[in-house]
């Protein structure tokens, strides 16, 4: 689970695993005017790593800890 909060906007990712590999991932995201929720599922791993790829520097690192963080201490 990864929650982040910026102002009166709210996400929260909640994901499920198999071995290694992301399989399933929920994404709720709240602000004042609307609430979105998606669902994905697949071989999430591709699409996360393309999405980091062509982010900005600046947000490859700030989302690199958490899942670095998770990955590294085995969870």
């Amino acid at each position: 689970m990864l929650s982040s909060s910026d102002g009166d906007e709210q996400v929260l990712i909640l994901t499920k695993s198999r071995g290694a590999s992301i399989h399933d991932m929920v994404l709720l995201a709240v602000d004042a005017d609307e609430v979105v929720v998606a669902r994905l599922s697949g071989h999430l791993d591709a699409l996360i790593a393309k999405a980091m790829d062509e982010a900005s520097p600046e947000a490859r690192t700030a989302c690199a800890g958490p899942f670095r963080s998770r990955t590294e201490s085995g969870r």
